[in-house]
């Protein structure tokens, strides 16, 4: 019995691990509530991309609400086994010029 039950703790740990995690910085150039997604041009990153701009899918659609257009952030993203890459977590070191309305004449 310990026996079997130590090797699903095992097999479960390892089906934790097989997520791939990177660091990248970027800029936000959208952010879509409603689809849960952020467009981010980012840097190159070993083992993920070049430069690039995509589309992320975000953990915790929450955080899209801590993020504004242009704002410079670092953020971990996780490729998922299936290949999909999320943002599950990130960090604002500069926060974006909030949008102006234009006057009304």
């Amino acid at each position: 019995m310990f026996r079997a039950m130590l090797v699903f703790a095992l097999s479960l740990g390892s089906a934790v691990q097989a997520a791939e995690e990177f660091t990248v910085e970027g800029t936000v150039n959208t952010v879509n509530i409603k689809e849960q997604k952020i467009n981010i041009t980012q840097s190159a990153v070993s083992g993920l991309t070049g430069e690039t701009t995509r589309d992320y899918a975000v953990l915790d659609p929450g955080m899209l609400e801590e993020v504004q257009v242009g704002s410079k952030i670092t953020f971990s993203v996780s490729r998922e086994s299936s290949g999909a890459l999320v943002i599950t977590d990130f960090e604002v070191v500069i926060l974006g010029a909030p949008k102006l309305l234009p006057k009304k004449k």
